[in-house]
């Protein structure tokens, strides 16, 4: 009877124990489910969905060409699910990609861009901050017709539940200061205005 109820102790004891245990791990697993959670990510340019809109003007219309094809990556810093910081920027086009629907166009702006000798436009960011809510500010050089310039771009940047971070916005360049020669054509007739404007939407994931 001594043995059964030392038994019984013993089970008990460690039962005690047992409950204890259970008790500081739930305690500590709550403790750490309050802290914030921080990673810094490197994310790459998803294979469809963006897009690149390049404006200009002439003496006689308006002009637009634009291309969907971007490589590139972006590193970022997320914090419970909510991007904290954005450290580096970099995409590539490929000049040959950018189409206006109009071969003879498409031909004057890829001698323009130099293309025989410079087969890709280039962005690499230098700093990035984040301003107010969704909106960004990245400075860094543009190459673009073998030239390297520093510009700065602003936009917007949006992190989607499926965990995909898309940047969109506007810059605006001169062509002459990449090097470029303006294109003409029909003769001279047409005369391509020195400022264009590019518009931009590219995810990451």
């Amino acid at each position: 009877m001594m043995l059964t109820n030392q038994i019984k102790c013993e089970h008990s004891k460690q039962y005690y124990r047992l409950g204890w245990m259970l008790l500081a791990i739930i305690q500590i697993a709550s403790i750490f489910s309050n802290y914030t959670v921080s990673a810094q990510q490197i994310y790459k340019v998803v294979p469809i969905g963006n897009s690149l809109l390049i404006k200009g003007g002439s003496n006689l219309h308006d002009w637009e060409t634009k291309t969907q094809q971007v490589t590139g990556e972006l590193t970022a810093t997320l914090e419970n699910n909510k991007i904290k910081k954005i450290d580096k920027v970099s995409i590539k086009i490929p000049v040959t990609s950018i189409k206006s629907g109009k071969g003879t166009m498409d031909s004057k702006v890829y001698e323009a861009l130099k293309n025989d000798k410079f087969s890709t436009i280039s962005y690499q960011s230098s700093t990035v901050s984040l301003l107010r809510t969704n909106e960004i500010s990245s400075t860094g050089q543009f190459t673009i017709a073998g030239v390297t310039k520093d510009r700065t771009l602003t936009g917007s940047y949006v992190l989607s539940t499926d965990g995909k971070i898309t940047i969109k916005g506007s810059v605006k360049l001169k062509m002459t200061e990449f090097g470029m020669t303006l294109p003409t054509a029909f003769l001279g007739s047409l005369k391509v205005y020195d400022d264009v404007e590019i518009l931009y939407e590219v995810s990451f994931k």
